[in-house]
């Protein structure tokens, strides 16, 4: 997400359960990039389309255009692979058109899926003339978030559960280490 916000992209896609969304070094910027939900591949799909965007996937395959060409035809929802196998045949089938990024060193065949998107957002920022952010010192500014009015995210509420969940879970195994200690065994008095 941090690639998301430093690139322009207005709007992020998440098939599937939020629970399976990590914002894991995101610094926060998930606070600052719109985060849709669908609760499959083809909701999105139809919804970016909705919004008149092209599919544009990015995967090494006979067709691919290189990233260098900047191939880009419009608005564009970019969907990314998975980190061990790239995008599924089912992914591929949504795709208007595929780009790949040219490597120059032979120790590795592919990509880190954020590092790959990084270079992807940058590339297709730098094609559609996105002004660049204002800058001071030596970092970009960062947009003040509005003080939260009480509306809460689909986000705000996956945390929340997901903090009830392991908060019961601790309590439970702390119930359960005072009656009968950590493996189940009775306590002896002294």
């Amino acid at each position: 997400l941090r690639s998301a916000c430093a690139f322009g992209v207005r709007e992020v896609l998440v098939a599937g359960s939020p629970k399976n969304m990590q914002f894991f070094g995101a610094q926060g910027t998930h606070k600052h990039v719109p985060l849709t939900y669908f609760d499959n591949l083809e909701a999105a799909v139809q919804y970016a389309r909705e919004q008149g965007c092209r599919i544009c996937g990015i995967e090494i395959k006979e067709g691919s255009r290189s990233l260098l060409s900047q191939p880009f035809e419009g608005n564009t929802a970019f969907l990314l692979g998975n980190e061990g196998h790239g995008l599924s045949e089912r992914q591929c089938s949504v795709c208007d058109y595929f780009v790949y990024i040219p490597h120059y060193g032979d120790g590795t065949a592919s990509l880190n899926v954020s590092i790959a998107a990084s270079i992807v957002f940058q590339h297709f920022g730098a094609w559609a003339q996105y002004p660049e952010h204002s800058r001071e010192g030596e970092k970009f500014v960062v947009k003040e978030l509005p003080v939260k009015s009480g509306a809460e995210t689909e986000y705000d509420r996956q945390v929340q559960a997901d903090r009830a969940v392991r908060r019961a879970e601790r309590e439970d195994a702390a119930a359960a280490a005072s009656a009968g200690g950590l493996f189940g065994e009775e306590q002896e008095s002294s």
